[in-house]
């Protein structure tokens, strides 16, 4: 049985006598999506414009139903343009879906004495990631979680449809809706824009991969709120491409002729496309439909050959949907008129619908849009499992000739009892972890600027000799330093990414040399080893890092104090090995990683010391920037579960700010003892990332992996003690213990500790 078919309508009832509205502005997209402003094309912000010519609510029965000469649409945002500009004109207003919730397109409405109809010249196109199996369209107010279901019950916000067969008195048959390839209703339809499928586009009279349109079935529910799109309704489409609208990652390529080179404004022609299962499923290029008919088709194949350099249309050995000779293909590639592009139209979607706008009690309506996807999609419960989800589904697209083992493993991730359980082997099955490279490279990075230490001083009323460096100094001359660290951190999981722990040590050798006026310089060597163990026994990471740092520090008397200043960068080559474990239901499989990494870092720390007999004490600031690299690297070792990691870039800052003091004494034998210690609020922010990857191996599409940043904010403690004293050669040595933790963390927590020895020389 067919839906009942309508035009969408939209009538907005006031709580008295009907009053007519009209809209007035868009004010523009919320949520998961976007509208296109694209200046090039003449579009500008905020993409979609209401064209009111003439407030009136005829239902088009004047015209037949079709929406040619209407004087009131939204459009695309093109300044000076009206509703009739005939198509090719760019009258479409542009809407990109991009996750796994709805886009709510918000518009203002005046009233004007009447109810108004408006034409929607509408495209929409899929970048979600995933295949999207229908779409509504519901009316309503507010936006986000505020967003409220138009109800035809309140007299203040009724929305109605118009039953068109009965305003017009004529039975219309729009066979096109239930599937049989004919006609089409002109004011509510939805389908692939023009030369893909059934006639019209670049490509000739007839459809690139079908002599039939591709659209879906529209319906609405019975009060009349929503609109329904779903069941594609092509056999060509779902023998091809699925029964679902493709995202712009699964997109098959397609080979593009500039046929009219002297015409910069047309487009050009796509005349062949990537099959996947084509050459025996190693893959080739495909020819499409060139024209409509044989007669027509010659002087075009004559055009091509010539373009090519071939001798005549024979050598094209052109037969529609049959293989490009592999000569013919890389002529192609090679050519200058030729461009290998992604078949962009088989993501987008027209779509026309009329909406009766009367006077609406708060002033303006939403239009929100909502898709869905397959099941394993739907059971996803962050951006990250769905970009894991949306790869698998691409399975079913035919054309892809994806392994039928993940189809299997589809069906074995929908078995699982539980929601939960489905949730998690989706994330298993993505790598969930990746944000565990960057936080092991900061630890290394971080232990690197605390085995400098911080440029405290000791007391000034001591008889010691201090620098900068905030450790005793002896000599005026140079000293030579080693330093042992270790540190540990804990990161809670975020939306996206599972949490971890990560283990370090180190050590770090250099030499530091005093220059006149409290100035001193150095450089120091670092060799670490660092571990990341992920949540739930995902896997682990081992790391190794090997650097170097340069520094600079000044001390000196300032404002009735010490001012103290030190100045770091260093960069680091690491290299890590990893294990992600798969486990659910009945697969257990471990995929093995090994890339390599590099990670540049800088601090700057300042503080400023009054002094009190034996004690010193002031406030000081800090900051800390890390750009931490990692190379892309593909797993092995769990066949059709191994994944390929693109490269990974992240970067993240730091920051403290608090007070700090230093109790030092001589003891009985001339050794001096400082006692160090410090508390600041300290904060931590980086850019999330998005890291490309996918199944290695497949033909899958890519899966966009989103990092969450890990910002937090903590107290920030330190504790010190050195002993310095006289070495058997007699020269001057420094003993020191020093601890830096967070209190009062929220996300993150982090522990370090110093063992250092420094000696003059």
């Amino acid at each position: 049985m067919r839906p009942h078919i309508t035009a969408l309508t939209v009538m907005l009832l006031s709580t008295t006598a009907v009053v007519a509205g009209t809209i007035e502005d868009f004010v523009g997209p919320v949520g998961l999506g976007f509208v296109l402003a694209d200046e090039e094309e003449g579009v500008v912000e905020p993409g979609i414009a209401a064209v009111t010519g003439a407030p009136n609510n005829d239902d088009f029965v004047g015209n037949g139903f079709s929406p040619a000469g209407v004087l009131n649409c939204l459009r695309s945002s093109q300044p000076g343009s009206g509703c009739a500009e005939g198509p090719g004109t760019g009258n479409r207003y542009k809407t990109f879906l991009t996750g796994n919730g709805p886009l709510d397109l918000v518009f203002t409405t005046a009233s004007s004495g009447g109810v108004t109809e408006y034409f929607n010249f509408a495209k929409t196109s899929n970048t979600t990631g995933a295949r999207i199996e229908s779409l509504q369209l519901v009316l309503g107010t507010g936006t986000g979680d505020g967003f409220v279901a138009m109800d035809p019950s309140d007299p203040s916000n009724a929305v109605l449809f118009d039953q068109l067969t009965a305003l017009s008195g004529q039975a219309v048959d729009w066979p096109f809706l239930d599937g049989s390839g004919e006609g089409q209703s002109p004011l509510q339809r939805v389908w692939f824009p023009d030369g893909l499928f059934g006639n019209g586009g670049q490509e000739g009279d007839i459809g690139f991969f079908s002599t039939d349109r591709a659209g879906y079935i529209v319906s609405q529910n019975d009060d009349g709120t929503i609109l329904t799109i779903y069941d594609l309704t092509n056999a060509d489409h779902s023998a091809l491409f699925g029964d679902m609208l493709l995202s712009r990652n699964m997109l098959p390529d397609g080979m593009f002729w500039d046929e009219t080179v002297a015409d910069t404004t047309d487009e050009d022609a796509l005349i062949a496309w990537y099959d996947n299962r084509a050459d025996g499923g190693n893959g080739a290029w495909v020819w499409g439909n060139m024209n409509a008919n044989a007669v027509d088709a010659e002087p075009r194949l004559d055009a091509l050959a010539a373009a090519l350099g071939l001798a005549d249309r024979s050598e094209l050995s052109y037969v529609a949907g049959g293989e490009v000779p592999a000569d013919v293909a890389a002529l192609m590639e090679s050519g200058e008129l030729f461009e290998v592009l992604p078949i962009e139209d088989l993501s987008n979607l027209n779509m026309n619908f009329n909406l009766d706008v009367g006077d609406i009690q708060v002033g303006e309506f939403t239009i929100r849009v909502v898709p869905t996807f397959a099941p394993i999609v739907e059971a996803a419960g962050s951006p990250f499992q769905f970009a894991v989800a949306g790869s698998l589904d691409a399975a079913n697209v035919p054309f892809l000739n994806a392994d039928p083992a993940y189809l299997a493993l589809v069906d074995e991730v929908m078995a699982l009892p539980t929601e939960a359980e489905r949730q998690l082997a989706l994330e298993s099955l993505g790598h969930s972890f990746l944000g565990a490279y960057g936080g092991v490279s900061y630890e290394f990075g971080s232990n690197a600027l605390f085995a400098l230490g911080s440029p405290l001083s000791g007391n000034a009323d001591s008889e010691m000799v201090t620098s900068g460096a905030g450790r005793w100094m002896i000599s005026e001359t140079a000293e030579a330093f080693v330093a042992l660290t270790g540190s540990g951190s804990d990161t809670e999981r975020t939306l996206n990414s599972a949490g971890y722990s990560t283990s370090t040590s180190g050590v770090h050798a250099g030499v530091e040399l005093s220059l006149a006026d409290g100035w001193s310089v150095g450089f120091m060597l670092s060799g670490q080893n660092g571990e990341a163990d992920i949540m739930a026994n995902r896997g682990s990471i081992d790391a190794t890092s090997f650097g170097a740092t340069g520094f600079a520090r000044y001390s000196g008397a300032f404002s009735g104090g010490t001012a103290h200043l030190q100045a770091a960068i260093g960069y680091q080559s690491l290299s890590f090995d990893s294990i992600r474990n798969i486990a659910f239901g009945g697969i257990n499989q471990t995929a093995l990683g090994s890339t390599d990494g590099q990670a540049t870092f800088a601090g700057l720390e300042a503080s400023w010391m009054m002094h009190s007999g034996n004690l010193a004490f002031g406030p000081m600031a800090s900051v800390e920037y890390y750009d931490l690299r990692v190379d892309e690297y593909t797993e092995t070792g769990a066949g059709i579960f191994n994944l390929t990691v693109g490269a990974q870039d992240s970067e993240m800052l730091v920051s403290r700010a608090g007070l700090s003091a230093e109790y030092s004494s001589i003891t009985a034998s001339g050794d001096a003892l400082r006692f160090t210690g410090g508390i600041a609020y300290a904060s931590r922010s980086g850019g999330d990332m998005m890291v490309s990857g996918g199944f290695a191996g497949s033909n899958l599409p890519a899966i966009m992996t989103p990092v969450d940043s890990v910002d937090a904010e903590w107290i920030d403690v330190g504790l010190g003690l050195h002993y310095s004293f006289t070495g058997n050669s007699g020269n001057m040595m420094d003993v020191g213990l020093e601890y830096q933790g967070s209190l009062f963390n929220d996300g993150y927590e982090e522990h370090r500790v110093g063992l250092s020895l420094r000696m003059s020389f």
